[in-house]
């Protein structure tokens, strides 16, 4: 009687997709290898194949699986009724992120290699780049019309608060890890003061 192949395990999944965010925080996206992936998830390194067809499609699951993440931030961000706090849950919501995994910041940082180094992860984090800006230039344009940022140009406004957490997190500002809360709460500061 032939063998039936074991069907793939959804927590198996995860803890290899957690354990492949891990290795990309310690050796970033070009050094990771799927050795490396299976033994911090704790499977055997065939067990991947179950998964994933091949390293890329890890690593690019990885990235998804963390880009959607701040989404889901994102998402419940936006139900903020007062657009200048919604404006600061947007804008701390990927530092936040980065805080808890902080394999997240090698992964999406260019600085490091980050998403350069999978197939389809420029693509990715383009992607939720431009839906952090929609919402965030969604919220000044609320924000304008309540009497914020007042005397201020939208654009400059926008420009001034997305590009903190692109710099971190994205360009790799600084070698070393930063407080991430001091930084939230230094954005948070910047934010409050320009609304006014």
């Amino acid at each position: 009687m032939p063998r039936t192949a074991k069907p793939p395990d959804p927590a198996e999944r995860e803890r290899i997709l957690q354990a492949a965010v891990a290795v990309l925080g310690e050796v970033g996206p070009s050094a990771a290898k799927q050795s490396q992936i299976a033994a911090r998830a704790g499977v055997a390194y065939g067990t991947l194949y179950r998964h994933f067809p091949d390293r890329n499609s890890i690593l690019l699951a990885a990235l998804l699986d963390q880009t959607h993440r701040v989404e889901q931030v994102w998402t419940e961000a936006s139900a903020i009724a007062d657009p200048v706090e919604r404006i600061l849950a947007i804008c701390t919501a990927p530092l936040t992120r980065i805080a808890e995994v902080p394999g997240l910041r090698a992964t999406l940082s260019t600085g490091s290699g980050g998403p350069v180094a999978i197939d389809g992860g420029p693509a990715e984090v383009a992607r939720l780049v431009g839906v952090g800006e929609r919402l965030i230039r969604r919220a000044i344009a609320e924000a304008v019309a309540d009497g914020a940022f007042s005397g201020l140009p939208e654009d400059v406004v926008a420009a001034t608060l997305l590009g903190v957490p692109a710099s971190y997190l994205l360009f790799g500002l600084g070698s070393d890890e930063p407080d991430w809360a001091h930084v939230s709460a230094g954005l948070a500061a910047v934010i409050k003061r320009l609304a006014g």
